[in-house]
């Protein structure tokens, strides 16, 4: 289990993010299994255009993913890994955020490679499924670098 907790400059509490994950792994195959809440403090005011008035449409966020994937290794440095993972926006809305989407699912396919003991590079796709009027479809690549 992992939790992480962020306060403002008040010492108020404004993200909280908990999982309990399961993992399994061999030389060949690698997959897991995960359950994740997350908290998120908002603090930023709308005005509401009609009476000049300051309106807050949310004061938390309440977001529950649950998740998995399954990967292969390739060799001893290169590893396939392909993700699902469903999330549910438990907060209500106010105002114009009202009748949003609340559960979708993100797919997603990345591709891993150890360049050495310190660095690796991940790249990938990711597809956002389950907004009615939203498309999403992004590709990344990411360098890290281990101290």
């Amino acid at each position: 289990m992992s939790i992480a907790l962020k306060f403002d400059q008040k010492g108020e509490l404004y993200r909280a993010i908990t999982t309990e994950k399961l993992k399994i792994s061999t030389f060949s195959f690698t997959g897991s299994i995960a359950i994740s809440y997350q908290f998120n403090k908002d603090n930023a005011t709308r005005e509401d255009d009609e009476n000049g008035r300051v309106v807050t449409e949310v004061d938390a966020q309440h977001l529950v993913m649950l998740g998995a994937n399954v990967g292969i290794r390739i060799g001893s440095n290169f590893a396939l890994i392909l993700y699902g993972i469903w999330n549910y926006d438990a907060t209500t809305y106010k105002g114009s955020l009202r009748g949003a989407d609340d559960n979708y699912v993100d797919v997603i396919f990345e591709g891993v490679w150890n360049l050495s003991r310190r660095l690796k590079l991940t790249s990938g796709y990711k597809k956002v499924l389950g907004y009615e009027d939203l498309d999403i479809d992004q590709l990344f690549m990411e360098l890290t670098l281990r101290l």
